[in-house]
């Protein structure tokens, strides 16, 4: 059964368990009342009855007919009495009984106790009184049920109906109510199945106005529901978009180290050559083989970058970390004419220092392809306002367009005004680094004021104090 179906057989079950259960309580409740009038009834009228024959001569013994007997909840009722001896023989019967009065063995109930009993198709309900001052006289004194039965038979049936009228009501009701309380469930089901089946456009709709401006918490549990999953399928699409442009630009980046790698190795075995010739080949293809390394760990990097688990982050010095990375990037781009100038104390950040020497690496080779000749790259490390520590990386270059502020971090951008450097560069580096900064509770942003060449400033998590900064080396978050 459907989710919808369920819940009316459930809500339509306990609906009627519960009308049916009351029903019942009312029609024992109804039915023991009468029982009870016709009872106290009987009882008052055998007692008087039994009076009245004792002051009788036992010779002759007759009993007369009776008026109606009065019942507040079955009515007047026609009374029958008899009279038995000892040994439960007829002393005197009122003309009611038409087949004559029960055998006194047949009826065996103790004295002043009603009960149930038939006489040939009439239902009766009777008590036994003794007759006072008469040894071993019995007196019958019994009326019909027959209006409380129809009483009981009537009630039986106008529950049945009611209870009919009910199951058809509740059922209507149930399947109305439900219907409204899970028609965004039905609807999220539905895009669900269209997302499942590749429409990435599917929504289940649009929030109120109120939670769209960010009081989702004020907003009611179905309206939550469906912003959560128009917002899970808005993440989904994105992603997806992502990887498919990150597998385009992957492949796009890869072509050009493998083409060049496989056509320098094609080339040197086209025709011999000798040992000096060959030598230069194995140089162009090491070169080749170099940066394609590099860019299947950039590539990697950011592939892991929000996918791996947290670092863990120790007491690291940064201005240890800042000098690494200037020497790994002097020693890579080899001699240069472009001055590195380190500003600013020693200062404990918790982060990995593999992680924040690759971080400062790519900010600095950065900075060294788009530096002019001569020029210098001055790195600063101070206290930040917010409580961390700030390492800002500024250049002497042409600086960031306008146009470009914007999507600098993003994956493979490379600009559109200032032309890189190095054909190596595929707009990864900047990516990597802020990734690695976030990772550990930091960012890495654009001086957007600054002219006269681009400044970039690292914030990262500052150290307890008393904490000792050295050389760890955690597992790296991105590299």
């Amino acid at each position: 059964m459907s989710f919808r179906t369920r819940m009316v057989v459930a809500v339509t079950v306990i609906t009627l368990v519960t009308l049916g259960a009351a029903f019942a309580v009312i029609g024992v409740v109804v039915t023991r009342s009468q029982e009870h009038h016709l009872d106290a009834a009987l009882l008052r009228a055998g007692h008087e009855e039994a009076k009245a024959i004792a002051r009788l001569d036992a010779s002759s013994l007759a009993i007369s007919q009776h008026p109606a007997l009065a019942v507040n909840d079955a009515g007047p009722l026609t009374p029958f009495s008899a009279v038995y001896d000892r040994a439960g023989n007829v002393k005197a019967a009122t003309p009611g009984f038409d087949a004559g009065p029960p055998e006194l063995a047949a009826l065996r109930q103790p004295s002043d106790r009603c009960f149930d009993f038939r006489l040939g198709s009439e239902h009766m309900r009777g008590v036994l009184t003794d007759v006072p001052g008469a040894a071993g006289l019995t007196l019958l004194f019994a009326a019909s049920r027959a209006d409380l039965d129809g009483d009981a038979t009537f009630l039986q049936r106008a529950m049945e109906l009611v209870f009919a009228v009910a199951v058809a009501w509740t059922v209507g009701v149930a399947t109305w109510i439900v219907r409204r309380l899970t028609r965004n469930q039905r609807r999220i089901a539905e895009v669900v199945r269209r997302v499942a089946a590749g429409d990435l456009s599917a929504r289940v709709g649009v929030a109120p106005a109120g939670a769209a401006a960010g009081s989702r918490s004020a907003a009611g549990d179905e309206v939550r529901l469906v912003m959560d999953v128009d917002d899970m399928i808005d993440r989904l699409s994105g992603l997806l978009s992502a990887q498919r442009v990150f597998i385009a630009h992957a492949a796009h980046e890869l072509r050009s180290p493998l083409s060049a790698l496989y056509g320098e190795l094609a080339l040197a075995l086209r025709r011999s050559r000798d040992a000096d010739e060959y030598r230069a080949a194995i140089r162009e293809a090491l070169d080749s083989t170099r940066q394609l390394k590099g860019l299947a760990e950039d590539l990697l990097a950011v592939a892991r970058l929000g996918t791996a688990a947290p670092p863990s982050a120790q007491a690291t010095d940064v201005r240890h970390v800042v000098d690494e990375a200037k020497r790994v990037v002097l020693q890579v781009e080899g001699p240069t004419r472009i001055r590195m100038e380190v500003n600013g104390r020693s200062r404990p950040v918790l982060a990995g220092e593999r992680d924040l020497v690759r971080l400062f690496r790519n900010l600095l080779e950065n900075a060294v392809r788009h530096s002019p000749p001569d020029g210098a790259i001055i790195i600063a490390i101070a206290d930040d306002a917010a409580g961390g520590v700030a390492v800002t990386i500024a250049d002497e270059g042409p600086g960031v367009a306008a146009a470009d502020r914007g999507q600098i971090f993003t994956p493979f951008y490379q600009g559109t005004s200032v032309p890189t450097a190095s054909g190596a560069e595929v707009g990864l580096g900047l990516t990597i680094a802020r990734g690695i900064a976030r990772a550990y509770g930091g960012d890495v942003t654009l001086d957007a004021q600054q002219s006269g060449g681009a400044c970039f400033r690292v914030i990262l998590p500052a150290a307890p104090e008393g904490a000792a900064a050295a050389g760890n080396e955690p597992t790296a978050a991105a590299s």
